[in-house]
Formats: C-alpha cells, sequence, structure tokens
C-alpha cells in the first residue's frame, strides 16, 4: 500500500518563490480535496441550527451548520417567495452555488442537496403549513438488526432497546426469508422516552415497511419516512413489533437506518 499525497501539492525547490497562481491553485486543490474525502464517508446533514421560519413572503434559516456534499455551509440565510407561482415548495441548500446556497424549487431537488422544509406558498401574500425536512447529522448509523428466525407471529414483540445515542431516523428496512401466503406481512416501529410506553414512529401507518405476501425469498423492502419521535436521543426506548403476518412467514430481520447527530 503506498501513501497518497494531495493532487493538487506544489514540491518545492530549493529558493524557490512560486508564483500566486501556483500558490492558490495548491490551497484551492486541497480544500477540494478534503471535501471530495469528507464526502466519500460523509451523508449531507446538519450539524446545528439552520431552523426555518415563515416571515411574512419569506423564508429565514436561522444561524447553524452543515455539510452538503462535503462541503461546510454556515450562516443565516433568506429565501423570497414574491412573484412565484402558487404551490408546495421545497427551500433547499445547493452545494453548486457556495455564494448563493439558499434556493426552492417546486420539485424535490433530490440527491446532491440538502433540503430544508417545505412550505406552501398562496401566489401572492401567505406562506403556510412549514414542515421541517431537516436532515441531522453526518455519520452514517445503524440501530439492529432485529430478528426472528424460523416462524414469525403476529403481534411478536421482536425486541426492546435502548438507544446508545443520539440518532436520527431516515427509514426502516426488513427482510424476511419466506414471505408466505395470504397477506402482507407489516412492521412497526416505537420510540419514547424511558420510563413511558414508546409510541409509533409511522403516524401515517401506510409508511410501515410492508412486505408482500408471496414476494421473492429474500426480499428488502423499505419505509416510509417516519413522522414522529424522528430524532431520537440517547437513552430512549425502541420497541419492534410486528403488526401483520402472512402465513407462512419465516426468518424476519429488521434494521433502523439514519445517522448519528
Amino acid at each position: 500500500m503506498s501513501y497518497t499525497e494531495f493532487l493538487n501539492k506544489h514540491l518545492y525547490t530549493h529558493g524557490e518563490k512560486p508564483p500566486v497562481s501556483v500558490e492558490n491553485n495548491m490551497q484551492d486543490g486541497i480544500q477540494v480535496e478534503f471535501e471530495d474525502r469528507l464526502e466519500a464517508w460523509a451523508l449531507n446533514g446538519i450539524i446545528s441550527g439552520l431552523a426555518c421560519s415563515i416571515s411574512t413572503t419569506n423564508i429565514l434559516i436561522a444561524s447553524g451548520e452543515c455539510y452538503v456534499e462535503g462541503r461546510r455551509f454556515s450562516g443565516t440565510g433568506v429565501v423570497a417567495f414574491a412573484g412565484a407561482a402558487a404551490n408546495t415548495w421545497y427551500v433547499y441548500i445547493d452545494p453548486t452555488a457556495p455564494s448563493a446556497p439558499y434556493k426552492k424549487a417546486i420539485a424535490d431537488p433530490g440527491a446532491g442537496y440538502l433540503v430544508l422544509c417545505s412550505v406552501d406558498w398562496n401566489g401572492s401574500d401567505t406562506l403556510s403549513n412549514l414542515v421541517d425536512l431537516a436532515a441531522w447529522g453526518i455519520v452514517p448509523a445503524t440501530l439492529g438488526p432485529y430478528r426472528v428466525v424460523g416462524a414469525v407471529s403476529a403481534v411478536t414483540k421482536i425486541a426492546v432497546d435502548t438507544m446508545p445515542y443520539n440518532f436520527w431516523h431516515h427509514y426502516t428496512e426488513m427482510v424476511l426469508g419466506t414471505a408466505g401466503t395470504v397477506q402482507d406481512t407489516i412492521v412497526d416501529i416505537h420510540m419514547g422516552n424511558s420510563g413511558a410506553g414508546p409510541v409509533t414512529v409511522f403516524t401515517t401507518q401506510t409508511r410501515r415497511p410492508t412486505l408482500a405476501f408471496g414476494s421473492a425469498v429474500f426480499t428488502r423492502v423499505l419505509s416510509g419516512v417516519p413522522e414522529a419521535n424522528r430524532k431520537g436521543t440517547a437513552g430512549q426506548v425502541i420497541q419492534v413489533d410486528v403488526d401483520q403476518v402472512a402465513t407462512g412467514a419465516a426468518d424476519l430481520a429488521v434494521r433502523l437506518v439514519g445517522r448519528w447527530y
């Protein structure tokens, strides 16, 4: 194995006084390579702040810090809606425009961007229904897997666990070795504080991870986006339930996918 140096590293010779362009290119290149190396293992996410709020016809973005595509962004922002068409809009950070990164779009900008919130705009003077969509943390993390080996039963409490660290819940995945027949298999995730009964993270129950009966063996499915207790804290309780099970379903594994924050 050999050590990999920065691509834009300048090799000086004795007594050399490099021109300004060489110095600038070297520093810019080192920054780019740091960003590329960070992007290789980190997720786009927020470290602190950047909460969105409505102020007449603008969305205000509070001070904070985040990383998007390996680039660090910080500071406040304003996204104006005057003159925009009536619709539901997404407010996001565009890493390709570092001088003006806060933008809006009707369609979710997708991978490579960091969505902060969505909001309804009536086309003239009112913003409403602000929804926080910020992704907290940049280090990938998982909880589980929580398993049932062999036959799976409905209303089986697969596991009760405690959260070992602050965990931002992105989605839940599950896999069945045998999908069974007659009806689908549905799993639910509950979270809550120690000493109290945990509650489902899927306020909209159709978002629970669901595997259709008759699916191929070892089929993996993902849940929809959790809506409650998404930003869990260390010490909270996790409960994994099987709400419904297919006849003959067997060998179940469930994993919570997210990130540390």
